[in-house]
């Protein structure tokens, strides 16, 4: 889902997925793994192309999430080549950088926390 529901579709998915209205917890929680999913793919795909010894500092600026996935699901980009991947870790951390700079992220962990006590 991280990949294909695009934020102006969020509510809609949630409210499918739960049967109901989602609560605001529910969205801060689904929010909060989107970024967590795109951090793990960023170091999984990382170490994947650093095994294969391929460098993975000396890459272009990443482009869009949304872009880059567009290409890759119409067959354009393939993952084929560890230099593939590296950029595509880079499309992952680049979307999380963006994201826990936003008012969004700091509310959502502060529900997520103050629910987590009680």
């Amino acid at each position: 889902m991280n990949f294909f529901v695009r934020d102006d579709r969020e509510a809609a998915y949630l409210d499918a997925y739960f049967g109901t209205p989602a609560t605001p917890y529910q969205h801060a929680r689904f929010y909060l793994m989107r970024q967590a999913l795109h951090v793990f793919y960023g170091a999984f795909l990382l170490v994947t192309a650093a095994r294969a010894g391929t460098p993975i500092d000396s890459m272009a600026p990443a482009p869009d999430f949304r872009d880059f996935h567009e290409r890759l699901i119409s067959g354009e980009v393939e993952l084929t080549t560890p230099e593939a991947k590296v950029q595509y870790a880079l499309v992952h951390l680049a979307a999380a950088q963006r994201q826990i700079r936003t008012p969004r992220f700091e509310e959502a962990l502060a529900l997520v926390a103050s629910s987590a006590h009680g």
